[in-house]
């Protein structure tokens, strides 16, 4: 019964954080790690997300804001997603003879 026990916990545990992890993925805040502004200082590009190359099950997303006069006009569009897999499929594009 013990043994049970142990094993049932261990699943509620392992079941909880990736369930934590990925609500974390998909609605956690992402900083803004390059922002350009234009010289009048009207309009402000900001680019948010990963700048990773991802991994095999996890994404890596850049997404951007852009603000016009100080007003958030566009807020986390996607201008561009890799996996591991999209990774591997280009540099397997790129070498191939001929």
């Amino acid at each position: 019964m013990k043994r049970y026990t142990l094993v049932a916990a261990g699943a509620i545990f392992v079941s909880t954080l990736i369930a934590g992890v990925a609500i974390y993925w998909r609605y956690g805040y992402y900083v803004v790690w390059l922002s350009s502004t234009s010289p009048n200082q009207n309009y402000t590009v900001e680019m948010t997300g990963d700048k990773g190359r991802g991994g095999l099950f996890i994404p890596s997303k850049v997404k951007y804001n852009i603000l016009i006069g100080g007003e958030r006009i566009t807020s986390d569009r996607l201008i561009h997603l890799v996996t591991q897999w999209t990774s591997a499929l280009n540099w397997l594009i790129r070498n191939m003879p001929g």
